[in-house]
């Protein structure tokens, strides 16, 4: 049985009876929910809101962030006490810039590592980046309007990149992950439960993308005004779909087109597989690598899918790991220009 332990300034705690662990490519901020009974629960009450913490798994730190949410439930017969929190990042999908600064705040000549650093540094997250290049922006204005994490968000389009919660609590800027299980999930050996999520209702025949550009071209200014990228789908009846876009040229909208494409059909086939257990042959299963699916049953005939969420859970069915999977191609990325200016 692993060890989990709760630390906080310079305490541990253990012995927890139910555990939930969720790392996700999905939700920023990675989560975790623990749960005692009876004397152990007692000893738990000196856990106090806001308390910095780590949360490892014999050892290895998974999470690192603030507890945010203390249950505690009795009854005539027995007493638990819940503790839950998320990573440091959560800051940056909560927080917003100061209203006194009526304008927001306006950066110039900055790279989105750069922006996440300055953004960071408000709440107290660190930043680092697997991605060389970055390109740096004219301007970038955040606003009091959105949050930290809405504004890096969207500069991070422009880069093609992901926005991801490290075990440190620290954010990371990368890309998909190319890395491979060395354990397969195998129909009838080690799959203990699955659930299927296929679904053709965000899927389309064709997709368009109407946008403009400024005009370059005096003699034909409606070259400009009327951008038109399109992308086909096969095995999909007549479902034609527009996607509105500023500021692009023809080559970049037909690729937007073609990425439309690509994330609906990875994200119309995904499951969500249960295995017993925490790791695989190699360590801890983990978001942003990949895994080997034969399961006819559900329909991925020996394929190589991404681990998007990683849930460990222990509870009194014992011991297992959730993990949800989908094409690659549901992480797509492609560079989305700037507007004029360097508004976004």
């Amino acid at each position: 049985m692993p060890d989990v332990q709760l630390h906080i300034e310079g305490k541990l705690y253990g012995g927890w009876k139910e555990i939930s662990l969720t790392r996700s490519l999905d939700i920023f901020a990675n989560t975790f929910d623990l749960t005692l009974t009876d004397n152990q629960a007692s000893q738990a009450r000196t856990v106090k809101l806001g308390s910095p913490c780590q949360v490892r798994i014999d050892g290895e730190t998974l999470i690192t962030g603030y507890v945010d949410r203390i249950r505690p439930r009795y009854d005539g017969r027995n007493r638990s006490l819940t503790v839950s929190g998320r990573s440091k990042t959560a800051d940056l999908v909560d927080c917003s810039v100061p209203p006194h600064k009526v304008n927001g705040v306006q950066k110039r000549e900055q790279t989105l590592q750069q922006l996440a650093q300055f953004v960071g540094n408000l709440v107290g997250v660190g930043v680092r980046s697997e991605v060389s290049g970055l390109a740096k922006r004219r301007v970038s204005v955040i606003e009091n309007t959105e949050t930290l994490f809405e504004f890096l968000e969207a500069h991070s389009r422009a880069d093609a990149v992901m926005l991801l919660s490290d075990t440190d609590g620290s954010l990371v800027i990368t890309r998909a992950g190319i890395e491979r299980v060395d354990t397969a999930l195998v129909l009838g050996e080690n799959i203990e439960e699955a659930e299927g999520a296929f679904s053709h209702r965000d899927r389309f025949s064709h997709y368009y993308v109407s946008t403009q550009q400024s005009n370059w071209n005096d003699d034909k200014p409606e070259l400009a005004a009327h951008i038109t990228g399109e992308s086909g789908n096969v095995n999909v009846r007549y479902r034609p779909t527009t996607v509105p876009v500023d500021s692009m040229d023809a080559t970049q909208a037909k690729r937007r087109a073609e990425w439309q494409r690509n994330v609906h059909y990875g994200r119309s086939r995904q499951a969500t597989y249960t295995v017993t257990g925490w790791h695989h042959k190699d360590g801890l299963w983990s978001p942003n690598t990949r895994v080997r699916v034969l399961d006819e049953w559900m329909g991925f005939n020996d394929e190589w899918l991404m681990i998007g969420t990683v849930e460990f859970v222990l509870d009194a069915r014992g011991q297992r790991t959730r993990l949800t999977v989908m094409p690659a191609e549901a992480y797509d990325l492609v560079p989305l220009p700037a507007k004029d200016g360097g508004d976004w």
